[in-house]
């Protein structure tokens, strides 16, 4: 639980300081869905470096299990990133 009070507060800390203002801006600016940025990295991972990254999904399912979706954003990613390496992998 310690871990979640610490990066809670070093996300606070940042975000009150305007040092994710740009990522913000060009986030609401993208038209492309969390599924899709997903998709599109582990493509990207799969063409530079042959090799996938791993996420704690059962980790990511618990968090929005308990905020009430509240990272429902990082679970669509890691759904995209997963569906893209499994086609990937099928090929």
């Amino acid at each position: 639980m310690k871990l979640f009070k610490n990066l809670h507060n070093y996300v606070k800390e940042n975000y009150e300081s305007g040092k994710y203002q740009a990522a913000e801006q060009t986030y609401q600016s993208t038209s492309v869905d969390d599924y899709q940025l997903g998709y599109k990295q582990a493509e990207f991972d799969y063409k530079n470096n042959h090799t996938f990254q791993k996420f704690p999904s059962a980790t990511i399912q618990l968090v929005n299990d308990i905020t009430d979706n509240k990272a429902i954003e990082i679970s669509k990613f890691i759904s995209g990133y997963e569906a893209a390496k499994r086609e990937i992998l099928a090929r």
